[in-house]
């Protein structure tokens, strides 16, 4: 028979999904046909959780370290002993004592309960930021009061539709559609990346900007917009501040160092600067470009852009960044209680492996939840040497992972397939999702809010979690919905929370006076346009983009999916010819202190001073991107990273920084 379901991952598409049980085992997944927006469809993402809940490396039972390896224990040795850690740790250095890791593996709401629990236990030390999307959120704060998506089902409504970074073949399968469906109805589209797509093939143009020179480009097109008078003076005088002083600096700015800075010609310029032009124009922006030191300033540059021509609030136009609407629907605090603390403070995921050791007192326990920071985050291989400075270290988990193997408690979790929950996942969609228990969890594997309510009664805080799973959803969502909402959300799978179909149609936006604002772009000043330049003479670096893989969201599908032999690094065929090395060659990636082994290959296409890595399948990478943070938001500048290549010589011991996880 078939059971709802729902993709757990944080991911653009959310999807809802039925599965098929018999004889107590999950024999099948389909996209939900009935879901208005992935419409039956499931990626190879979703597919892939069918065999992560299948595999037969998967944690049954907890394990301790002894020595220098795990064995086995009962539930009750090992809840009774890492709660009688916890409570040391909070009686001797306070409740930041507790370093709470986790990141945004699984949407569901019932998740939260760990949070309530450290809240509980009075506080925490909590990883926050993203190594995601962090600094263009806060730009987007600023320009527009938040983060907010109009409903792909508009897209036909645009002139031009500009893919920003967004490889949607990749990262947003269930977007193609509603793009093919605008194309075919006269929308222009536009794929502005370092990277080729498939899309590149449907595309009207196809602009190979140089990684890190979209902000650049944007000022540009802002410029030839304001020289031809091609602007919304209504949009800008009526609905906006900041426009008088953004004007001049852009104006001001050098047009040939712009596109200098951008490595774009002029004749494909002009071609772009047409499409925003010709209004509605809806820009559908990815994460990579803000994932350098001007990160912010880059999403606001192109949210300027697109607000110059008119296009926010309007129908089929807009700039597309993310959906925060929908999780800031849900009233979390109601489960998380942050009104308990008496002590907190943070670190930054990025910036662990720096922040962790300045902490005073500095951790005593590291509880990982929903995350691999060892695969994910930068300077792994820093990182995890901190985290074995930390006395107790607890990571939940279904595989032993990079971070699992320096615990020294590793307790198994039940999947999404083995517990019901509701999932607020997308960053894209106003849906949430509804997901059954379906199949009872492998071995002794327990859900996380099991895991959680034991150690709360072995701690003393039984009371803070009284209530059914259904009575905490209810806390979160009774104020968005109604007993028919949540009569279709248990029936149907899903239930739409956020109503608006087109962001900020009323044009007031959510800053403190309700306009947009225009912020002076940092690549006015000559400045800022400073590129990184190969040395005369000497190894070329080329810029080092981790990109998300094509079949696995980060790391999470790393020990069962079809990958390639060997980790491969992707460079342009003009590259590899200068370079002097074949695809196929095994290569040395190197920043001068530390080193990762790959086989190189050809990318068509690809800018050519760039090499591209699959992040969380390819070892040690994260050994060579930067914890640096960008200028908004506290997120990541993983693209600050700049590597040579050499071919790895035939005497050449294995120098690489190696998993130390079960592959």
């Amino acid at each position: 028979m078939e059971r709802l379901s729902a993709c757990p991952l944080n991911c653009f598409d959310g999807c809802s999904l039925l599965a098929t049980v018999a004889g107590g085992r999950l024999v099948d997944l389909r996209g939900n046909p009935d879901h208005p927006i992935t419409r039956g469809q499931i990626c190879g993402r979703g597919r892939g959780l069918l065999l992560r809940h299948r595999h037969p490396k998967r944690l049954t039972r907890p394990l301790k370290r002894v020595g220098d390896r795990f064995v086995p224990v009962p539930w009750e040795t090992a809840l009774d002993e890492i709660a009688e850690r916890i409570r040391a740790a909070i009686d001797r250095f306070g409740p930041t004592a507790i370093l709470y890791s986790y990141d945004y593996a699984s949407g569901g709401l019932l998740t939260l309960l760990e949070e309530r629990l450290w809240n509980r236990l009075g506080g925490m030390t909590e990883t926050v930021s993203t190594l995601c999307w962090s600094a263009g959120l806060e730009a987007q704060r600023l320009d527009l009061g938040g983060a907010r998506t109009s409903d792909p089902a508009l897209l036909p409504l645009a002139k031009g539709i500009v893919l920003w970074g967004r490889n949607a073949a990749t990262t947003n399968v269930h977007l193609l559609p509603f793009l093919r469906q605008a194309r075919a109805q006269g929308s222009r589209l536009v794929h502005i990346n370092p990277m080729p797509s498939p899309l590149d093939r449907e595309a009207d143009l196809v602009v190979r900007v140089r990684p890190g020179g979209d902000g650049p480009l944007a000022v540009a097109a802002a410029q030839a917009l304001l020289e031809r008078g091609a602007f919304d003076r209504t949009f800008v005088t009526h609905h906006a501040a900041g426009f008088e002083a953004y004007r001049a600096a852009v104006l001001a700015a050098d047009r040939a160092a712009l596109l200098r800075a951008a490595d774009v010609d002029e004749e494909t310029f002009a071609r772009l600067v047409d499409v925003f032009a010709t209004p509605p124009v809806r820009a559908i922006l990815g994460y990579g470009f803000q994932r350098y030191r001007l990160g912010g300033a880059t999403v606001r540059a192109i949210d300027a852009l697109i607000a110059l021509t008119g296009s926010v609030g309007r129908p089929g136009g807009g700039v597309d960044y993310a959906h925060t609407a929908l999780g800031e629907s849900i009233a979390a605090h109601r489960i998380t209680r942050p009104d308990w603390r008496r002590a907190y403070r943070t670190v930054t995921r990025a910036g662990q492996a720096d922040e962790i050791p300045r902490l005073d007192p500095p951790p005593a326990i590291l509880y990982v939840a929903r995350a691999n920071p060892l695969a994910q985050a930068p300077q792994a291989d820093r990182l995890r040497d901190v985290y074995r400075s930390i006395p107790t270290k607890i990571v939940v988990d279904f595989f032993l992972t990079e971070t699992a193997a320096v615990a020294d408690y590793v307790l198994p979790a039940a999947d999404n397939f083995e517990q019901a929950d509701i999932y607020v996942s997308s960053m894209w969609h106003g849906y949430i999702q509804y997901g059954e228990a379906l199949v009872p969890p492998p071995g002794e594997a327990k859900p996380e809010r099991w895991i959680v309510r034991e150690l709360a009664r072995r701690l003393g805080a039984a009371d803070a979690f009284r209530e059914s799973d259904e009575a905490f959803w209810r806390l979160a969502l009774d104020d968005r919905m109604t007993e028919a909402d949540w009569q279709a959300l248990f029936t149907r799978g899903f239930v739409r929370l956020v109503p608006e179909r087109i962001a900020w149609e009323k044009r007031t936006f959510a800053t403190p006076d309700g306009r947009f604002h225009f912020a002076v772009p940092p690549w006015a000043e000559r400045t800022a346009l400073a590129a990184e330049a190969p040395e005369a003479g000497g190894p070329r670096r080329y810029r080092l983009l981790s990109v998300h893989p094509r079949r696995s969201l980060h790391g999470q599908h790393r020990f069962f999916a079809a990958r390639p032999p060997a980790p491969v690094a992707y460079l342009a065929p003009e590259a590899l010819a200068r370079e002097g090395i074949a695809p196929g060659a095994r290569v040395v990636l190197t920043d001068g202190r530390a080193r990762v082994e790959v086989a190189a290959a050809a990318l068509p296409g690809l800018h050519p001073e760039a090499i591209v890595v699959e992040e969380g399948v390819t070892p040690g990478i994260n050994a060579l991107t930067p914890s640096g943070l960008a200028d908004l938001g506290r997120g990541s500048t993983q693209y600050e990273a700049f590597v040579r290549i050499a071919p790895l010589r035939p005497d050449e011991r294995d120098k690489t920084i190696r998993e130390e996880a079960l592959g």
